[in-house]
């Protein structure tokens, strides 16, 4: 159905051409309020997707960051026992040989 036909219908019932400018205008404003609700609606996920992003890089850096902390004060602990075990060996060991060397002359 072409617009004057759909014209003269509204104007048979009734409506004036206040009327028709009006469903016109209330058209228009529903058709842009669905655009705007829509691009809200898109620009609402993509935000949350973006927040849940960072969200997801922060706590693999706090991961990474509490893995690397233990890491390191495994290492140190390790070295501290190694060079413990490193001395007391050394000392056992050359205390062994000169009692030992003693015995012998």
């Amino acid at each position: 159905m072409n617009a004057k036909y759909k014209r003269a219908i509204l104007l048979l019932k009734g409506c004036t051409n206040e009327h028709i400018g009006e469903s016109i205008s209330s058209t228009i404003l529903y058709y842009t309020s669905t655009i705007l609700y829509y691009t809200s609606t898109i620009l609402y996920y993509t935000i949350l997707v973006l927040y849940c992003t960072i969200l997801v890089l922060y706590y693999t850096i706090l991961v990474l960051y509490y893995t690397s902390t233990i890491l390191y004060y495994t290492s140190t602990i390790l070295y501290y026992t190694s060079t413990i075990l490193y001395y007391t060996i050394l000392y056992y060991t050359s205390t062994i040989l000169y009692y030992t060397s003693t015995i012998l002359y």
